[in-house]
């Protein structure tokens, strides 16, 4: 059997592009369809070397309350 700690090490060390080639591998030939997610877990450190993450999350600042739009004196509402 395989040493263990050294096909991890050897996972951990794999490029993006080697991640897809495995995945690809895993699912054409032995008809395993690995998760994205432990795809990309399994990239690791490589998948960091790749670029700067996109920013997911943005805080929102309002500078001003501006004009009532909803139950204002006068407003007729949809036609």
């Amino acid at each position: 059997m395989a040493d263990i700690k050294a096909l991890a090490e050897e996972l951990v060390n794999l490029t993006v592009k080697d991640v897809q080639e495995l995945a690809k591998v895993l699912k054409e030939e032995y008809g395993i369809e690995p998760a994205a997610a432990a795809v990309a877990v399994a990239a690791g450190p490589a998948a960091e070397a790749a670029g700067p993450a996109e920013q997911t999350e943005f805080d929102v600042i309002l500078t001003s309350a501006g004009q009532a739009k909803l139950g204002s004196e006068g407003s007729q509402g949809p036609r």
